[in-house]
């Protein structure tokens, strides 16, 4: 029996000359666009997984170098406040206490004494000059008797000159037996105002000198209390010598004051690279009790 012969399969038809050729787009897209595996930025296809490779101790302690890096150092920055424990200070260099601008410090002791600002310094010419000394309520025989005190107590002070001794010359801002007490010696004429009353009570309160139309007032607010205690330092009738006094030299922070303290207007101890001894910035201790007895102590044991 012959086995039959199998034929050879057709040949493909021939390519028909009216077929379409691949669009431009079409092939443009294939030849530019990379497959969606290889692809970092392209969203992975459905189904595909990836698996990440878990940190090694190098990597996560270079990843953790870093980020301190990129964060700015707490030095480079202004100190928020800072804790006094008397023997503690703070001084700026070559400043300017002119008691018609600002100056304001916000603070809390157990204390009833110590120092918030003190400056010791010169009396500009304009605080000497016989102009705003004959604006004083007193008589010509008591500024002339008050000149020569200032004369006496120091050969280069005079009513004419520029620049007078830097001993004889002080303006206080303090704590005195609970109050807050401005306290000025110049020219050979001292004096004081006192404003608000057991302040040691471990609260905050904001201490103001200010000048406003021809008055110079001295104002203690205090946390908890509705409104502040506000008194009068000088004005065109009482102790008007003042208006006109400005004193130079360097002004201290937190002389003898143990307790916390924030800088304000006219005070600004937080600035980096001030001399500044024995305080503790960003930190105050007596927040962590409620009062200023043994019992009011470590409350937060946190």
């Amino acid at each position: 029996m012959r086995p039959e012969s199998s034929s050879p399969p057709p040949p493909p038809p021939p390519a028909s000359s009216h077929s379409a050729p691949p669009s431009p787009q079409t092939s443009s897209s294939r030849s530019t666009s990379p497959p969606p595996h290889r692809s970092s930025s392209s969203q992975p296809a459905a189904g595909v997984t990836f698996r990440l490779r878990p940190l090694g101790f190098f990597s996560l302690l270079l990843l953790a170098l870093s980020v301190l890096a990129s964060c700015p150092s707490p030095a480079a920055g202004v100190r928020d406040f800072a804790f006094f424990n008397t023997t503690s200070l703070v001084t700026i260099p070559n400043s300017d206490w002119d008691l018609r601008s600002r100056k304001e410090v916000t603070f809390r002791t157990c204390s009833g004494s110590g120092s918030l600002i003190f400056l010791r310094g010169s009396l500009s010419s304009s605080s000497l000059s016989p102009s705003s000394s004959s604006s004083s309520p007193t008589s010509s025989s008591s500024t002339s008797s008050s000149a020569s005190a200032a004369t006496s107590s120091s050969s280069s002070s005079s009513w004419s000159s520029s620049v007078v001794s830097s001993s004889s010359h002080e303006l206080t801002l303090s704590l005195l037996n609970g109050s807050v007490v401005m306290v000025w010696s110049v020219n050979g004429q001292s004096g004081a105002a006192h404003v608000g009353r057991r302040v040691n009570d471990n609260l905050w309160h904001t201490v103001q000198l200010k000048y406003y139309l021809g008055v110079v007032t001295l104002s203690l607010a205090s946390d908890g209390q509705a409104g502040q205690d506000t008194v009068i330092v000088a004005n065109a009738t009482h102790n008007a010598f003042l208006l006109d006094v400005r004193l130079s030299g360097n002004l201290q922070v937190g002389r003898d004051f143990t307790g916390c303290m924030y800088p304000g207007p006219g005070v600004n101890f937080g600035t980096p690279g001030l001399p500044a001894q024995q305080v503790t910035w960003d930190s105050c201790p007596l927040q962590r009790q409620l009062g200023c007895t043994k019992l009011d102590r470590d409350i937060d044991d946190c």
